[in-house]
């Protein structure tokens, strides 16, 4: 017992360590340190894996691991999905600022202001453009810097910011009205997705509803007189049953919040 325990203790370790998942960068105010959200769909694996050398040095029924390990599926099912709504949602605001950026970067433009000027203006109202202004003081690579920024999610209209400042830089032609059109866009683009995500919230609450139901069901259980508590926790097989419900559940979960993703 002791050596399985050490050998999923390692497969714990491993899973814990930094992999290649997605990092989404945020500042939340000016001036505040940046914050990172790791998300990876292998997160959830780590609570499960953690769990199961606990359970078997000191709970004495295999049924008590079995619902350990369920409770562990449900703990991490529900924390990515909550690291992927508040990723989602800080990338929407960050879209959001940008748009607005771009909008007063092209009045800015439109009043007589030099680009450099209005780019610090601009980042003095939204950090989001802070480092391109810092490239344009420096006399760096302002375009590279916007197209490096483009990469970060809800900023993906700073890669079309980019190429109108190249074209601008190169040949001369004027901002103002490529960013007008540039921020009606961006505008077009918040307001679908805003639309979009109110069409699919029903669908995401009805997965996450019929996932907690079951508890419902055990509550009825218990209130006509049966015991399901008793079964789930001093049979294996009424334990095993509940692990592979809240898989199922879980990985149902995770389906929807896929599809409602694309």
């Amino acid at each position: 017992m002791t050596a399985v325990a050490a050998v999923l203790t390692a497969l714990a370790v491993a899973a814990v360590r930094p992999t290649g998942a997605t990092v989404l960068r945020t500042r939340r105010v000016r001036g505040a340190p940046t914050r990172s959200l790791r998300v990876s769909p292998r997160s959830m694996l780590v609570p499960v894996v953690a769990v199961a050398p606990v359970g078997l040095l000191l709970l004495p029924r295999p049924s008590w691991v079995l619902c350990g390990l369920a409770a562990a599926v449900a703990l991490g099912t529900a924390a990515l999905v909550a690291l992927r709504s508040r990723a989602a949602s800080v990338a929407s605001r960050s879209q959001a600022r940008v748009v607005d950026a771009v909008s007063l970067l092209g009045a800015e433009l439109r009043a007589g202001s030099v680009v450099g000027a209005a780019l610090g203006s601009v980042a003095a109202e939204i950090d989001e453009l802070e480092p391109v202004a810092r490239a344009a003081r420096a006399g760096g690579d302002v375009e590279g810097e916007l197209r490096r920024l483009s990469q970060r999610p809800g900023q993906g209209l700073l890669a079309d910011l980019a190429t109108a400042w190249h074209v601008a830089d190169r040949g001369g032609a004027p901002l103002s009205a490529v960013l007008e059109r540039l921020a009606a866009h961006g505008r077009d683009q918040v307001d679908l997705e805003a639309e979009v995500a109110a069409e699919l919230a029903p669908a995401r609450a009805t997965a996450r509803v019929l996932a907690v139901l079951p508890v419902a069901g055990i509550a009825l259980g218990a209130s006509t007189g049966g015991d399901p508590v008793g079964v789930v926790l001093d049979t294996t097989v009424g334990a095993g049953c509940v692990l592979a419900g809240v898989v199922l559940a879980g990985l149902g979960i995770l389906w929807i919040e896929r599809l409602t993703a694309r």
